[in-house]
């Protein structure tokens, strides 16, 4: 499908990378919106190359509001794609999409409404790979530019007071917690720098977006809106059929080490579904990946591991399943690391 075949509204405030005008000292001022903070103020680049931020997005308007930076699709490296998916595809999102998180609405009508605010808003992760594989999505995961916060209230006005969020990492949970089987929705905003950190900073663009994930498999973009996959890496929609493990992730991308490092689990938890780790993406984990597993803390261990594989897995027994995950770092050569980072844990994980 080509790019210039849909649209998207017209959006009411700047996004990062537009030319902006605002006052400062009685002075108007012109700059390019790299981003926002986690209070949601806009970080410029002035014309004297100097970073700069506005207390609001109030303060802030697009210079040229009929020159507007394109949205996503029309952006995206030579490699990657845009595809209408089979209708049988698009009939199994449709079917999830108009599930709802009770008593609020549908998860269609959430979509809309950042949608028709001139918002880019996609189903990933997770949620497009078990669609396209044909296995049932538990959850739905969405990443948008839509800054969260300032719609706050717009999102209890829809599911009451059930709605947390969480400004260090761009994040809002709106449901039931996983571990409870109740249904949840999962927002995110593109991460652009240090998500999670006090200094995060968060944009727009999805190859950046693309970096701080996994593997290619969970890197494809579903809009709901115009039915439409986007894969940024070029080959994720292959790789989540083949069931093929290719690293996108960026350990040289600003962000928590130890979050880099939950790659490794995450990549265990996957080879022990039957996932294919091709040698190359095996020689990255050694190299750059492992090696940052000592950057998390003993309870940050336990945390992932209870939400990634024992979550996960609510009607296995918890020995098995370790016992499972621990065969599976042996299978992989990382015997030592199991040793080192997980053997020491084992009392703490509640294996009863």
């Amino acid at each position: 499908m080509k790019s210039e075949e849909y649209n998207l509204p017209p959006c009411s405030i700047p996004k990062p990378g537009e030319s902006v005008t605002w006052f400062e000292g009685n002075r108007r001022m012109e700059g390019i919106l790299l981003g926002y903070d986690i209070d949601e103020k806009p970080l410029i680049l002035n014309k004297f190359n100097v970073q700069t931020k506005a207390n609001s997005f109030r303060l802030i308007r697009v210079t040229n509001p009929y020159d507007r930076i394109d949205p996503n699709w029309k952006r995206l490296p030579t490699n990657g794609k845009i595809i209408k998916p089979h209708s049988t595809i698009i009939s199994a999102f449709k079917k999830k999409v108009y599930e709802r998180i009770p008593p609020g609405p549908s998860y269609i009508e959430l979509i809309s409404e950042i949608y028709y605010r001139g918002f880019e808003v996609y189903l990933v992760g997770g949620t497009v790979r078990d669609v396209l594989q044909e296995n049932t999505s538990q959850d739905i995961d969405i990443v948008t530019a839509m800054p969260l916060k300032s719609f706050i209230p717009l999102l209890k006005s829809m599911f009451n007071e059930n709605v947390h969020y969480y400004n260090k990492t761009g994040f809002v949970r709106i449901g039931g917690a996983p571990a409870s089987g109740d249904p949840f929705i999962d927002i995110k905003n593109f991460p652009l720098y240090n998500p999670g950190g006090q200094t995060a900073l968060f944009g727009s663009d999805i190859n950046i977006d693309l970096k701080f994930r996994d593997f290619s498999c969970n890197a494809i973009y579903y809009d709901p809106i115009n039915e439409v996959l986007i894969d940024p890496a070029g080959s994720g929609i292959d790789d989540a059929m083949d069931k093929k493990l290719i690293l996108v992730k960026d350990v040289d991308i600003q962000g928590p080490l130890h979050h880099t490092a939950t790659v490794v689990i995450r990549l265990i938890k996957f080879v022990g579904r039957g996932y294919n780790c091709p040698k190359e993406t095996m020689l990255e984990i050694r190299d750059k990946f492992c090696p940052l597993l000592s950057t998390m803390s003993a309870a940050e261990r336990i945390r992932y591991m209870n939400a990634q594989i024992f979550n996960k897995n609510r009607e296995g027994k918890r020995v098995e399943i370790y016992e499972a995950f621990a065969e599976t770092m042996s299978e992989l050569g990382l015997e030592e690391e199991y040793h080192k980072y997980f053997k020491p844990i084992e009392e703490l994980l509640d294996l009863g």
